[in-house]
């Protein structure tokens, strides 16, 4: 909580808007950013903690694993993409911008 907080002081400046336009600039979906950063925003023990791209899942919200797979595979899905039968990027999904990515990477449904 105490970390939390003194990110949220730093990152005063900081918007939703600008993480969705970071995203927008390389043709990735607003809906999708969008709902990445609320999946992420969901477990801050503040409502409206700033996320940033380069935030890192574990140090910044202690996501892991199957909390890191949940999120691509709901957003996948709520975003008209279709899930990889394995999650073999898993590995290399350690950041905000990463999990954006690599759903975005996911081909869409017919």
């Amino acid at each position: 909580m105490i970390k939390e907080f003194i990110l949220r002081r730093k990152r005063g400046a900081e918007r939703k808007e600008d993480f969705v336009k970071y995203f927008v600039r390389e043709n990735i979906p607003e809906s999708l950013a969008l709902m990445v950063y609320h999946k992420i925003q969901s477990g801050c023990f503040f409502k409206d903690f700033p996320v940033k791209p380069d935030d890192n899942l574990y140090k910044i919200y202690g996501i892991v694993n199957e909390d890191v797979d949940d999120i691509v595979i709901e957003t996948a899905e709520a975003n008209n993409r279709i899930v990889p039968n394995v999650l073999e990027n898993q590995k290399t999904v350690t950041t905000v911008e990463d999990v954006v990515r690599l759903v975005a990477s996911f081909p869409m449904k017919v």
